[in-house]
């Protein structure tokens, strides 16, 4: 682990809890991770820990930004939802949970 790591970790998360994770990934990712890590200087152990944490907040942000409705909906219920889960996009799948389209808030800002 290297040492900025390590002082993260200490000075943030003394008392975190940490697991050991074993993956099998194919070679076409784990070299663009490798290109990842050397672009910005990083050790492996770290650009992993690194690329997780991003992945895992844009993967969160995503949910926020993003919620599936059907196009059965009434959208004052779409817009009382958005507004609530301060969500900006909205998307309309089918019965099968296709996707049909997306409202986003400009959209509701349009039909007022």
């Amino acid at each position: 682990m290297s040492e900025v790591f390590e002082r993260f970790r200490r000075d943030f998360f003394p008392d975190a809890e940490r697991h050991t994770l074993s993956v099998e990934i194919l070679s076409e990712d784990w070299q663009a991770l490798q290109a990842l890590f050397a672009e910005n200087e990083w050790q492996a152990d770290d650009g992993l820990r690194f690329t997780l944490a991003a992945g895992r907040a844009y993967l969160e942000a995503l949910a926020r930004l993003t919620e599936l409705q059907h196009p059965d909906t009434d959208l004052a219920d779409i817009a009382d939802q958005m507004a609530h889960a301060a969500l900006k996009r909205v998307i309309v799948v089918d019965a099968q949970g296709r996707a049909m389209g997306s409202i986003n808030d400009g959209d509701l800002m349009a039909t007022s």
